[in-house]
């Protein structure tokens, strides 16, 4: 039997894909389960839908799901939290004439300068007052700020793989529902 190199060469490629298709279709299985650390592909499939994110914002997100891909739940509620407030700070500047209008007694003239001078419940104040989103959602955004500061110190709170995947997912469809708003006062 006489077998060329080209021949081996696609026997050896088809082999590849079907052993790439098989393992994406475990990782879709392994994914439903509840405590599995697969369940990162979910949010992965829903991070590639907020392609709207910065260049900065996406680095912090992917470096919050790597956080859970090793088990590091507190240092992922961490990041997810510092890219949630980049992209709020961004989102504020699209018209940072609205916070000045809103807060005049603020010395900042854009978020840069906020993010140093202003601690993070009132920038979160700010979003609401120049109508980027609601009270009942600056409340939930408010609690996430929480368990972020629950986990950013020695509070005794252990989140898990389920609430840290939870905790991620809700920031993605904060930043989805204010995404498309402007800031405006007035």
């Amino acid at each position: 039997m006489n077998i060329s190199l080209s021949h081996i060469e696609a026997m050896n490629r088809e082999y590849l894909k079907r052993a790439s298709e098989f393992a994406r279709e475990a990782e879709k299985i392994f994914a439903t389960c509840e405590s599995s650390t697969h369940r990162i592909i979910t949010l992965d499939e829903s991070f590639t839908q907020l392609n709207t994110l910065s260049i900065s914002q996406q680095g912090l997100f992917e470096e919050a799901l790597n956080c859970v891909s090793f088990k590091l739940y507190r240092a992922a509620h961490v990041m997810a939290w510092a890219a949630f407030m980049d992209f709020l700070l961004v989102k504020l500047d699209e018209n940072y004439i609205a916070v000045k209008n809103a807060f005049p007694k603020w010395k900042s003239n854009n978020s840069h300068e906020l993010r140093e001078e202003i601690n993070e419940f009132q920038i979160l104040e700010a979003g609401k007052k120049v109508k980027l989103y609601t009270i009942k959602t600056k409340r939930i955004i408010e609690s996430n700020l929480q368990k972020r500061n629950d986990c950013a110190h020695p509070t005794g709170y252990e989140p898990d793989l389920n609430n840290t995947l939870g905790y991620i997912k809700d920031l993605f469809d904060q930043i989805g529902k204010i995404n498309y708003k402007s800031p405006d006062y007035p």
